[in-house]
Order: structure tokens, then C-alpha cells, then sequence
């Protein structure tokens, strides 16, 4: 089998993809979570059926938002000839459809049985599908339990294969069983020696069934000759009962033989009528129009009043209108004017707040903020007043400090000379001694006073001229009872309560002037003071100006529009009248020509013609009616004649239905005797499924063969370790492992022990061999024994990243020997790594 094609309608996370393949050796790359696995899962559940939620062990892979698309097809070539398996979700692994492409026939779901029969899912894996799983568990055995496991099973997966041959076994004896009496064959082969006893038994019948069913022939020969001739006599009879329905039609057809088109007038026809029918139509709607549009134009005569204020407004339109256009300039300067007004109030606001910010002089009144060249002078005299008293007050500081130790020296001194003096009391001039510390002492006293004196007196003078200046500075500005720390922190509030002032006198004069430009708008409205009231608040007063003329106008507009109004009716009023009087002379005009004077008179004739029209076509239906039924000549026809042959021809309808009668009776009696011999097991009916369990034998005997075949090739495989024959799987390993091994060894032999024969002639015990040969001697086992089977079950070797332990030179090697096996059988290598595929034909999965 080769599979060409894969259209996968919904499974897992492909939903409608198409994914061809070329070769018999095809690479599948694709990243880990591509959907390799998926894809290996579609095609064994499409050729064997879907699992269920309790057998797919890693869940079903149903697309969630696409259920209905569940499953897909699979294109394959067998034995020459293309298939299309369709598998679809459904009961019991889902619904088969099978296809030959070549004949373009649809097949049954047991012909697609029989190609892959009796591998099922379970089988299919253990043969021909590999992963990582199966290698990687015997890779990661260390080198004393893989070759133990090489010599004791000869093949991988022995487990596998030891529970597929006892399946196999299973199966061949739920078939056939050489003394069993269940086996579905051993009950078939005992079914067919019953139905050959029967047919022998019931040969003897076999003479009397012949001649019953050769009278059954003629009697059904007679039968259809006899149905034949009734269905002619019917079918005359049927003619003959049409023909005689027909004779009321022609009493009728006779009653209107005096009628002819002769007795119709001119001038009645359909399209007369519709011309009368418009006439009148017209001149109704026309005097229906004149009542209407007399009776609106009274209403809006009615309503053409011209109130005082109307007639105010025309005599003084022209002034009105120019005086309207000035308000639109007006109304365009009251924004301003509130901008003035509102900026005028928020600038009292700020006056007010900085006026209680500042302090007051004695009078009560704000000082007036300096000049650039005093705020620079009183700046610099208040900073320098006060760095003379911080530097007098340092300065005295450091000369108490400085007069202190020269004081406590001289003190020091004279304690000195005391001192001396105490000691040398015993000489005359001792005495001195006092006297001179005294001195000294008084010395020292004096020098510190009289530096003390010095520096007060200094600093009082600089203070003093200071004060001179400021005191002429308070008069100029204002500034008494305000203190001098104030001075210089109230000028920025000085200077902008000047702003304040300076800005409302700006906004009262804009104010003056806007007002004085509406009171001068306003006082030209004077004429008009009787319909527009005066108000104090020239905003309101401006807005009933403009209410008051706008309602003037809509007034006058009204008042022009009912008078448009009015002679618009008048002249539709005179418009329909001459319509009127126009179709109304056409009315008369078409009645003269057909000699009529009213309207009444013009229904009454077509009344009658209408009457005379009727019967024309009744007469014309009969005489069509009469055709149609044969009676060409009915005018000619003999009733009587007619009758007599009736009655003839049912005499001998009466006499054949008795015929046929007869002939059905004997016709079932024959059947019912037949019918007997068959119900009783006799020679046609046992002839016939003794062929049908033929048949069934046959095919179960080719299921038990197949089995058997399997089983004992199984069988023969297993026994290598123990018998010492050389299978086919370890023919087909000898030339996989020289591959593998780049033709370093070249034969390997099963005995006592597993030996491995080098390219040079030397041979190695199995447990000489490095881990890395003994693992492809494990591989090359693998692919004999898929390929053996491959031989009886045409069925593709999946792989799924089968050589990941290897290195590079070991993964060329395993790839060269699955090129020489898909010259065997179909190949696909499923791998999420893209540098395994040399140069072979890969399918990209990243890029459907």
C-alpha cells in the first residue's frame, strides 16, 4: 500500500488541509506542538477506526469549534489500482465510505476490510509503527542488560510480538478448530453437510416443481394476452363514454344556433367604455376640485385681517428696517459691554482684597510707593543699618574676647608678682612687690574700658545719619506709623493698587461709552414707544425691540401670505372651470355619435350587448368543447346508432373480465403449490445457500490460512534463539546492519551466543561490542522484522524521531537504510528536527 494523500476535514488542530506525499520515502518535519503526532494518529485512525473516550488514552482529537468536520480521507495505491478511504465520525470508529478511483465505483466497508484484514489498530502499532519511546527504553538499559535482552529475544520488542502471536492464535481458533464444535468455520462446515443432505432428499421433487412451473408460463402467456385485449375494449369503451358525455354540450350548442356576431353595434367596446368611464371620472373629480378650493379660499378670505399693528409697521417700515439693521450692531457690542462689565467687577474684587492687604498710615490713608532711586536708597540704608549692628555687636564681641585674654595676661602677671612678693618677703624692698601688682591690675582695668567706650560711640553715629534720611523718606511717602521692616514688602501691593485704580478708571470709561451709544439707539425707537414699552435695563430693552419687530414681521408675512393664498384658489378656480367645461362638451360629443341623450341610455345598450357578447362565447366554448371530444360531425351523428354499439362492446368487456378471472386463479393455485414445494426446504431454495455457505466457508478459510500463515511466521521468527534457524527477519538484518555500520561488519549469526562477523573477517561475541554497534544492531532487527511483515500486510512503516541517540554518521547510516526499505514498502519519518532530512523529499508542516 501507498499512501498518496491526506485531505483531513477536522482533526485536532488541522481542520481542512491537504497534505500530499510524492515518495515512498517521505520526511515530516515539523517543531515541537506542528502537529506531527496528530498526524500520525489521523492516518491509523482512518485506516482502523476512531477510538472512543475510554480507548484514546491522550484524549480524542474531535476539533472543538468544528465537530461535524470530524475525520478526513486517505488516496492509497494497492495492486495496481487507486483507492479513496473516507472516514467520517460515527458509531462504532466512525462512518466508512470506500472508493475505487479507477472504476469510479463506491465500494462496501468489507472490501476495505479484506485488504487489511486481520491487522487492526493494536497490530498495526506493534509492527509497523516506531518512536522514540520503544529505542530510548533500551538505550537508556546499560550495555549487560541490552545484550542479555539481544540474546534472549533475538528481536525487539519480543513482548509486543509474543502478545501479537497469541492474538493471532486467538483469532485463527475463534475460526477453526480441529475438534471444536463453536468455531464460527467448524459450525459452517457441519451446516453444509446438513444442506447436502437435504438437496439429495430433495431431488425426487425436483420433476413435479418443473411441471408446475411450465404450466404457470402458459397460464401467465394467456393471462397477458387476455390483459392486452381488455386494455383495448377499455380504452373504446373510454371513447365511447367521452362521446356520449358530449350530447348535452350539443343540445346546448343548438339552443344558440340564432346567435351571431350580426347583432353586436359599433361604438361598445371595451375601450368605448373605458372612454365613457374617463369622461365621467374626470368631470367628477373636476367638480369635486372646484367645491373644495371655493370652499378654502372662503376660509382664508376669512382670515385677511389687517390689525393696527400691522398697519403701524407698513406705514413706518422703511424707518423700522433701518433702525433693525442698526440693532444687529448693537446686539454685537452687548457682549463687550458685559465683558466690560464682568472685568469691571472681578477688578473691584482684586482692588478690595489688595486694599485689606496693605496697612494704613496714621491719617488713615496708603502710603505711595516709592520711586526707583529711593526703593534702591532705603534698600541699601535698611541693609546697611543692619549689617552695622551685626558686625558692632560681632565687633564687640570679639574685642571683649580679645581685651579678655589680654586682661587675664596682665591679671596673670600681677598674680605673678604677688606671688614673687610671698616668696621673698624676708628681703627690705618685699614691699614693692605689692605695690607693683597693684599697678599693674589697675592697668588692665582701664585699657578694657576705654576700648569698649570707642566702639559704641561709632556705631551710634552711623545709626544716626541713617535715621536722618529715613524720617525725610516718611513725610514724602506717606509712611507714618508704618514700620521700616514694612517698607520694602508692601511696594509690589503699593504698585499694583495703582494698577487697580488706574484700570477701573479705563473699564468706567468704556462702560460710559457703550452705554451712551444704545441710550442714542435706544431713544431713536421713540416714535414707536406706544407698541414697544420702555424698560430701565437697556439689555431687556433691546430684547423687546427685537421680539416686538420680529413679530411685526411674522405678522405682515402671514397677512402677504393668505392674500398669495387666496388668488392662487382664485386662479385654480378658473382653471378647473374651463377643464370642466371642456370635458364636459366631450361627453356630449360621444353620446351624439351613438345616438344617445343620457348616461342611462349609453348602460342599457351595453347592457345588451353585453348580454349578446355572452352567449357568442358560450356558443364558441361549446363548439370547441365538441371538437375536443371527437364529434367533428355531430351535426350528422346517429344517438341511437350509437347506443347499440355501446352496449356491444360492454357485453364483451364483461365476458374477458370473466376470462381474466379464471386465468388468475389458476395463475395462484400454480403459485401456491410451487410456493409449498419451496417453503419445505426443497432442491432450488437448498441448492442456493448450499452455494451461499460455500461462499462463507471459502472466505473464512482464507481468514484462517492468512492467520495460521502470520502465526507460524511469528512462530518461526521467535524460535531463532532457541532453534538456530536464520529467519528471514535476520536475512533482512544482516544487510540493514552493514549499513548501519558503513560496512564495517558484514554477517551476523544466532547460536549459543549472538556473533557479528567484521568486514575484515574477524568475528566478536555480542558482549565485545561497543553500546553504540549494539544499538544498531537493535535498529537493523527492528526494520527486518516491519519489512517481513510488510511483505504479507501492504501497510505504510511509520516512525516517529526513531534515531535521536545517534550521532550524525549513525543518523546518516539509519536514513540510508530506510531508503533501501522503501524500495520495499512506504516509509514516512515523522522528526521535529529539520537537519535530519539531507536530501530527502520533506514536507514542511510550518508552511500548510
Amino acid at each position: 500500500m501507498m499512501i498518496d494523500y491526506l485531505k483531513i476535514y477536522g482533526y485536532g488542530k488541522w481542520i481542512d488541509t491537504e497534505i500530499p506525499f510524492n515518495q515512498s520515502l517521505e520526511m515530516i518535519y515539523g517543531p515541537n506542538e506542528a502537529g506531527k503526532s496528530t498526524i500520525i494518529d489521523f492516518i491509523i485512525s482512518v485506516l482502523f477506526g476512531f477510538q472512543s473516550k475510554r480507548q484514546a488514552i491522550h484524549g480524542q482529537y474531535i476539533p472543538k469549534n468544528h465537530q461535524d468536520m470530524y475525520g478526513g480521507e486517505i488516496i492509497f495505491r494497492y495492486k495496481g489500482h487507486r483507492y479513496r478511504l473516507i472516514r467520517t465520525k460515527g458509531p462504532k470508529g466512525g462512518t466508512v465510505r470506500f472508493f475505487d478511483e479507477n472504476q469510479h465505483t463506491e465500494l462496501s466497508e468489507d472490501d476495505y476490510h479484506k485488504i487489511i484484514s486481520p491487522l487492526d489498530r493494536n497490530a498495526y502499532q506493534q509492527l509497523f509503527y516506531f518512536d522514540g519511546e520503544d529505542q530510548q527504553a533500551a538505550y537508556q538499559m546499560s550495555e549487560d542488560e541490552l545484550r542479555t535482552r539481544i540474546q534472549q529475544i533475538g528481536i525487539t520488542n519480543s513482548d509486543q510480538w509474543f502478545g501479537l502471536q497469541k492474538e493471532l492464535e486467538k483469532q485463527a481458533k475463534s475460526i477453526y478448530s480441529e475438534r471444536g464444535r463453536k468455531p464460527e468455520l467448524n459450525l459452517q462446515l457441519k451446516r453444509y453437510q446438513e444442506l447436502e443432505d437435504k438437496v439429495q432428499s430433495a431431488r425426487q421433487d425436483y420433476l413435479n416443481f418443473q411441471a408446475l412451473k411450465k404450466e404457470a408460463v402458459n397460464t401467465s402467456n394467456q393471462l397477458q394476452t387476455a390483459r392486452r385485449n381488455l386494455k383495448k375494449l377499455q380504452d373504446r369503451s373510454q371513447e365511447n363514454q367521452r362521446i356520449a358525455s358530449s350530447f348535452p354540450l350539443l343540445a346546448k350548442y343548438n339552443e344558440l344556433q340564432l346567435v351571431n356576431e350580426s347583432q353586436l353595434q359599433e361604438g361598445f367596446s371595451d375601450a368605448d367604455v373605458l372612454t365613457f368611464q374617463t369622461l365621467n371620472s374626470r368631470i367628477s373629480s373636476y367638480q369635486d376640485q372646484l367645491k373644495a378650493n371655493k370652499k378654502q379660499m372662503e376660509e382664508i378670505a376669512s382670515e385677511i385681517n389687517e390689525s393696527p399693528s400691522q398697519r403701524f409697521y407698513e406705514q413706518n417700515k422703511v424707518k423700522i428696517d433701518e433702525l433693525t439693521a442698526q440693532l444687529v450692531e448693537i446686539k454685537n457690542k452687548l457682549p463687550q459691554f458685559r465683558f466690560v462689565d464682568e472685568q469691571l467687577a472681578d477688578n473691584q474684587q482684586q482692588l478690595t482684597k489688595t486694599q485689606n492687604d496693605l496697612p494704613r498710615n496714621k491719617s488713615g490713608q496708603f502710603p505711595t510707593p516709592f520711586n526707583d532711586a529711593d526703593l534702591i536708597l532705603v534698600t541699601t540704608m535698611l541693609n546697611q543699618s543692619q549689617n552695622v549692628e551685626t558686625k558692632a555687636g560681632s565687633r564687640r564681641q570679639q574685642r571683649g574676647r580679645s581685651n579678655d585674654r589680654s586682661n587675664y595676661l596682665i591679671y596673670l602677671i600681677a598674680g605673678i608678682i604677688v606671688l614673687l612678693t610671698i616668696l621673698l618677703h624676708r628681703f627690705a624692698f618685699s614691699w614693692m612687690g605689692y605695690f607693683a601688682a597693684g599697678f599693674v591690675a589697675w592697668y588692665g582695668f582701664s585699657q578694657q574700658q576705654t576700648g569698649r567706650d570707642r566702639s559704641v560711640q561709632s556705631q551710634y553715629a552711623q545709626v544716626g545719619r541713617f535715621d536722618d534720611q529715613l524720617t525725610t523718606l516718611v513725610s514724602k511717602y506717606r509712611l507714618e506709623g508704618i514700620s521700616q521692616s514694612q517698607w520694602l514688602s508692601i511696594q509690589p501691593g503699593l504698585r499694583r493698587l495703582l494698577d487697580l485704580i488706574d484700570q477701573e478708571n479705563k473699564l468706567k470709561s468704556q462702560q460710559t461709552s457703550y452705554l451712551q451709544q444704545i441710550n442714542h439707539f435706544l431713544a431713536k425707537w421713540q416714535f414707536a414707544s406706544h407698541w414697544i414699552p420702555s424698560n430701565d435695563d437697556v439689555l431687556t430693552h433691546l430684547a423687546i425691540i427685537d421680539q416686538t419687530v420680529s413679530q411685526w414681521r411674522r405678522q405682515q408675512d402671514n397677512y402677504q401670505s393668505r392674500k398669495a393664498g387666496s388668488r392662487a384658489y382664485e386662479q385654480t378656480i378658473a382653471h378647473l372651470r374651463d377643464q370642466l367645461s371642456s370635458e364636459q362638451g366631450k361627453l356630449i360629443d360621444f353620446l351624439s355619435k351613438r345616438h344617445l341623450k343620457s348616461e342611462d341610455g349609453f348602460y342599457d345598450v351595453l347592457n345588451r350587448q353585453k348580454h349578446i357578447q355572452a352567449k357568442l362565447e358560450r356558443k364558441k366554448e361549446l363548439f370547441d368543447q365538441l371538437k375536443s371530444a371527437g364529434m367533428s360531425d355531430f351535426q350528422e351523428m346517429d344517438r341511437d346508432g350509437f347506443q347499440r354499439q355501446s352496449r356491444a362492446l360492454e357485453n364483451e368487456l364483461s365476458q374477458l373480465h370473466e376470462q381474466i378471472d379464471n386465468l388468475t386463479q389458476k395463475q395462484t393455485k400454480l403459485t401456491i403449490q410451487m410456493n409449498d414445494l419451496i417453503s419445505n426446504g426443497r432442491y432450488y431454495d437448498l441448492k442456493q445457500e448450499l452455494a451461499n455457505q460455500e461462499s462463507e466457508i471459502l472466505e473464512n478459510v482464507h481468514k484462517f490460512l492468512a492467520i495460521s500463515l502470520s502465526y507460524q511466521w511469528l512462530q518461526r521468527v521467535l524460535d531463532i534463539a532457541t532453534k538456530g534457524r536464520l529467519p528471514k527477519a535476520i536475512k533482512g538484518a544482516k544487510a540493514y546492519f552493514s549499513v548501519m555500520t558503513q560496512g564495517n561488519y558484514s554477517d551476523v549469526r544466532f547460536g549459543d551466543h549472538i556473533m557479528v562477523t567484521r568486514a575484515d573477517g574477524e568475528q566478536f561475541n555480542v558482549n565485545e561490542l561497543s553500546k553504540g554497534t549494539l544499538e544498531q544492531l537493535y535498529l537493523s532487527l527492528v526494520f527486518s522484522m516491519a519489512v517481513g511483515f510488510s511483505d504479507d500486510y501492504p501497510l505504510p512503516i511509520i516512525i516517529d524521531d526513531g534515531f535521536m541517540s545517534f550521532d550524525a554518521t549513525r543518523k546518516k547510516a539509519a536514513f540510508d537504510v530506510m531508503k533501501t526499505i522503501s524500495k520495499h514498502t512506504q516509509v514516512l519519518y515523522f522528526s521535529a528536527h529539520r537537519d535530519l532530512s539531507g536530501n530527502l523529499n520533506t514536507i514542511d508542516l510550518t508552511r500548510i
